[in-house]
């Protein structure tokens, strides 16, 4: 059975994330490989620099949801999420048996192969107040978060993702994780499709996130990936104000990236540090 890992990547700016998570795969030693998935948007550069770190990279494409996105998007599109809607090309990738997707804002913690073990479609439940999403996508009561989730690629569940995509509304903010949900509208009744928090900790802006993982939970020591949810475009050539209960997830995080580029020698700008500042 071929298993694989696979990642995203459509600009060229998210490079710094990929890095983050490529080395943070390699300290623990997985016995499956993992793949970023690049769009024709992807530079030269960009690829140069996977090959370098020999990170292995899949040309993915993503031309039908591309076509999708420049004939639906309005004002109320969501801009940060524009790009992403490509990587649900990867359902169209057959070659591999079954795959555990990764956004590329993640960092693993510790080994989590065991994922290969669920079922399709096994994630973690978001963050957000399911009322509230319910209202914000309205598709139903699907409440997974879609920066990690296990899935079998599939053609045919390919093909119905597009054929959808050309009939649904496009005034709605339309995204990977909202279209994911409409086709499983009934993933919270089904208990086991719902991983444990350690497999996707958000650090989020909000202090609610971490205080109800602290609440339920009690400690974070067990955590397997946290997920570093990008704070508006580029924290590394912006200043990016959090808040102080999550400064230092951030800076950490973002210190761990700037060992990964001197490690290797990269032709790219170190982020900025001293522009991540605490929002009192």
């Amino acid at each position: 059975m071929k298993n694989a890992y696979l990642t995203f990547l459509s600009t060229d700016s998210y490079i710094y994330y990929i890095l983050g998570l490529y080395e943070s795969w390699k300290e623990t030693h997985s016995q499956y490989p993992l793949y970023v998935c690049v769009t024709a948007n992807v530079s030269q550069k960009t690829l140069d620099i996977l090959k370098h770190i020999g990170c292995p990279f899949i040309l993915l494409d993503t031309r039908e949801l591309e076509s999708f996105n420049k004939k639906k998007t309005t004002k109320k599109m969501c801009e940060k999420y524009h790009n992403a809607l490509g990587k649900l090309a990867i359902f169209s990738l057959t070659s591999f048996d079954k795959c555990v997707y990764l956004d590329s804002d993640l960092i693993i913690k510790k080994n989590i192969d065991d994922l290969f073990n669920k079922p399709d479609f096994s994630a973690v439940e978001d963050c957000l107040p399911v009322h509230k999403r319910e209202q914000k996508y309205k598709l139903g009561a699907s409440s997974f978060n879609s920066g990690v989730f296990v899935f079998t690629p599939n053609k045919i569940f390919y093909q119905r993702i597009l054929s959808a995509l050309r009939l649904l509304p496009h005034n709605i903010k339309w995204h990977d994780q909202a279209v994911l949900a409409f086709f499983n509208k009934n993933w919270m009744q089904q208990k086991k499709l719902h991983l444990p928090y350690v497999y996707n900790t958000i650090v989020s802006m909000q202090v609610d996130v971490i205080n109800h993982i602290l609440i339920k939970y009690k400690t974070l020591d067990d955590v397997k990936v946290f997920h570093y949810v990008t704070y508006k475009d580029a924290p590394y050539t912006e200043s990016a104000f959090l808040k102080s209960n999550v400064y230092q997830y951030y800076y950490d995080y973002f210190s761990y990236i700037n060992s990964v580029i001197k490690k290797y020698n990269l032709s790219l700008e170190l982020i900025h540090l001293e522009n991540i500042l605490r929002q009192d």
